[in-house]
């Protein structure tokens, strides 16, 4: 610590200048090294004055600077106006090494913010988890509804071929047959998105663009669609050819087809139809249901979200809305959905041309 005290004359201000001006002086001096002569005064003989006491006193925040050996000091000036014996105002000023202070107190911002970092990891590591545990119980439910329904069919129709021994009129057995070719579809169908999924989360699927007629493509999709459920589907699709990965863009019409008719009734109307715009091909599939709400337009295509109504009704793992997604990246472009004009949902996907 550093001390002076002289006597100087002039305002309050000019002796304030004049002292921060002499402790930079006395600062330079102490960490410089060099020795200093304090000057004589008579300090003994000063008395506080309430004049100058607490609105002269001046504690400067603390500067950083170099030590004799080049360490790191913090130092903190501290001025006081007095007057002595006769009324004159005196200076004194010092200067307090404050690193220690300095030090424990950057310690403990560190350890605040390593700690709230830390915090805050634990935090969204938790979120995450029952995220997971989520999607793992909607995952669960949908895979196992899925898998059972056709299961049971298949079944179903293979015990009634064997107890009776093929021994039934020939268009019942073609009818049992064609039950069990159907929903073995299914469970293909069902497995093959599962593991698409998993392929496109792991970045290991490309597209295999060749130019074909993507209106054709639309219209075969409409047309081998198997789900009707007596909905009609109206495809007003004309000749496009274009750049795309056919078997991905065929998936995606299926999928929002799915869609449709698992959320619609059955007389509904569904379109379909594929447009030439300046930014590529747009793939269109509307239909007159209940349509979706604003705050599930975005999450729907989600792995594992289910749209509105119960799963009574509306069957199915939740993973065709996200494939349509995936697949509209995987060519550039994206997915989404609007509300028709009339009732229900629009479903657009644009496929970008490379």
């Amino acid at each position: 610590m550093v001390e002076t005290s002289n006597r100087i004359s002039g305002t309050v201000e000019e002796h304030e200048l004049r002292s921060v001006a002499q402790l930079r002086m006395l600062h330079a001096l102490a960490t410089m090294g060099r020795p200093h002569r304090r000057r004589r005064s008579r300090v003994d003989d000063l008395r506080p004055s309430s004049r100058y006491r607490d609105p002269r006193r001046r504690s400067r925040p603390g500067h950083r600077t170099r030590g004799r050996e080049g360490e790191t000091l913090w130092l903190r000036d501290i001025v006081h106006i007095a007057v002595d014996a006769r009324g004159r105002p005196v200076v004194r000023g010092l200067i307090v090494d404050v690193t220690e202070g300095k030090r424990a107190e950057q310690a403990l911002r560190r350890s605040e913010q390593k700690y709230s970092e830390a915090f805050h990891r634990e935090r969204e590591a938790s979120q995450r988890l029952r995220a997971l545990d989520e999607m793992k119980n909607t995952f669960l439910e949908a895979v196992s509804h899925d898998l059972r329904t056709p299961l049971t069919s298949i079944l179903g129709s293979a015990v009634t071929l064997e107890q009776s021994g093929m021994d039934i009129p020939r268009e019942d057995a073609i009818d049992l047959l064609q039950r069990i070719a159907s929903n073995a579809r299914k469970l293909e169908g069902l497995l093959g998105d599962l593991l698409d999924l998993d392929r496109l989360q792991r970045g290991i699927i490309t597209p295999q663009r060749r130019p074909i007629d993507v209106g054709a493509l639309v219209r075969g999709a409409v047309r081998e669609f198997e789900q009707l459920g007596g909905r009609e589907i109206e495809c007003g699709s004309d000749e496009l050819i274009a750049n795309v990965d056919p078997p991905k863009v065929e998936r995606i019409v299926e999928n929002l087809l799915s869609n449709a008719s698992r959320h619609t009734s059955p007389g509904s109307r569904i379109w379909a139809r594929v447009e030439r715009r300046e930014d590529g091909l747009l793939v269109i599939v509307e239909d007159e249901g209940d349509g979706v709400p604003d705050e599930l337009k975005d999450a729907i295509f989600e792995p594992f979200r289910q749209g509105p109504g119960p799963a009574s009704t509306s069957p199915g793992v939740g993973v065709g809305l996200s494939l349509v997604a995936r697949f509209a990246e995987l060519h550039g472009g994206r997915a989404w959905v609007e509300d028709r004009p009339g009732g229900g949902a629009s479903f657009k996907v644009l496929l970008a041309e490379a």
